[in-house]
Order: C-alpha cells, then sequence, then structure tokens
C-alpha cells in the first residue's frame, strides 16, 4: 500500500504573521497614544476641580472673618480645605499640596491678610493655557482680584513662590483670552495663580 504525499502546508506563513504582528502594533501604538491623550485630559480637568473646590471651600472658612491671617497649608488640611487627593503627608504632618499633574501648590495670605492667593504649578503649555482660560470671572461676588501665569521651575514638583522677584510672574487681564494665555504660557513649566479677597458670598 502506498502513503498519499501531502504537500499543502497547514497554517500560516511567516509573511502572514508578520503582517498580523505589524497590525497588532499599529493598534497598539493608537491606543497608547489615545489613552496618554484621555489621562492628561482627566488629570487637567481634575487640576480645574481641585483648584475650584480648594478656593471655594478656603472662601467659606474665612467667611465670617476679617484676615486671612495664618492661612497656610496645615490650615487648609486641617479644616478640610484642600481635597484629600491634594494633601502630601508624612505621617501626621503636612509636607505639601500637589495637583493631579503632579504639580506643587501653594496657598498663603497676602501681605496685608486682606486677600490669599493659590498657585498651581507643574503645569505644561495645554494645561497652563486650558486652567488659565478656565471662564474664572472677576466681578463683586466670585471676589476673584486678579490671575496670573508664572513660568518657571525645572521640574513638576518644583515649589512656587509667590514672590514676584524670585518666580516670573505675569498680570493677566480678565477673562483670560485664549490668545493671551498662549502667550504668556511656554513650553517648559508653567503656574497659574489666583488671587481673591475677603469679600463675603
Amino acid at each position: 500500500m502506498m502513503k498519499k504525499n501531502n504537500s499543502e502546508q497547514n497554517g500560516r506563513s511567516m509573511i502572514e504573521m508578520l503582517g498580523v504582528l505589524a497590525i497588532i502594533g499599529v493598534l497598539s501604538v493608537g491606543g497608547i497614544a489615545g489613552y496618554s491623550k484621555a489621562m492628561f485630559k482627566y488629570r487637567t480637568n481634575r487640576t480645574m476641580d481641585q483648584a475650584t473646590t480648594l478656593i471655594a471651600n478656603i472662601r467659606m472658612l474665612y467667611t465670617n472673618q476679617t484676615s486671612f491671617e495664618g492661612l497656610d497649608m496645615d490650615a487648609a488640611d486641617e479644616f478640610e480645605a484642600a481635597p484629600t487627593d491634594m494633601i502630601i503627608k508624612e505621617g501626621d504632618k503636612v509636607t505639601g499640596l500637589q495637583n493631579a499633574l503632579g504639580g506643587s501648590v501653594t496657598i498663603a495670605p497676602t501681605d496685608d491678610n486682606k486677600s490669599f492667593q493659590v498657585a498651581f504649578g507643574g503645569l505644561n503649555k495645554l494645561a497652563c493655557i486650558t486652567i488659565a482660560t478656565g471662564g474664572w470671572e472677576e466681578n463683586a461676588s466670585s471676589g476673584l482680584v486678579e490671575m496670573q501665569i508664572g513660568t518657571g521651575g525645572e521640574k513638576p514638583g518644583d515649589a512656587i513662590t509667590l514672590d514676584k522677584n524670585k518666580f516670573n510672574w505675569t498680570t493677566k487681564t480678565l477673562p483670560i483670552t485664549i490668545a493671551a494665555a498662549e502667550q504668556a504660557c511656554i513650553d517648559g513649566i508653567n503656574a497659574v495663580g489666583w488671587t481673591y479677597n475677603i469679600t463675603a458670598y
């Protein structure tokens, strides 16, 4: 009895397999890029929410006060003004505040204690433009006195100083337009600062 010789191949050829792997690679790269964009947008939106919440809570906390004296990171933590995901602690001690984009956050009263300043750092150019143009209104009920865009710092976590002599702050007319923000925000590390007065709600 003679055996039949079957010369037909079963399965895929090497070229077909390489083609499939190339398609998977392209789809993976596209998926990762899309995920990165979505995460950046989420973190930017979360940073806006953190700023809004922090500012509203500080203003509510000091509604019946005549001064913002003593306002700092510890006070923001003790009176639960700062969202919990912003607080950096070592043990029970607050060592800093950080926004959702990884940048440092500074809170301080002005020299006369009649206003307070909040600054969010570690912002790339797109985040800086988005946050600066986020619909912040200067009017009597908002208490917003001015907004500033700052440049400086070598990395996102660098501390922000509100001292204009040590950090390059530019005060902008409100509301800040996209064109003005685009001109002020640089390709490196940026910060956005807000100054609010004691005006009650």
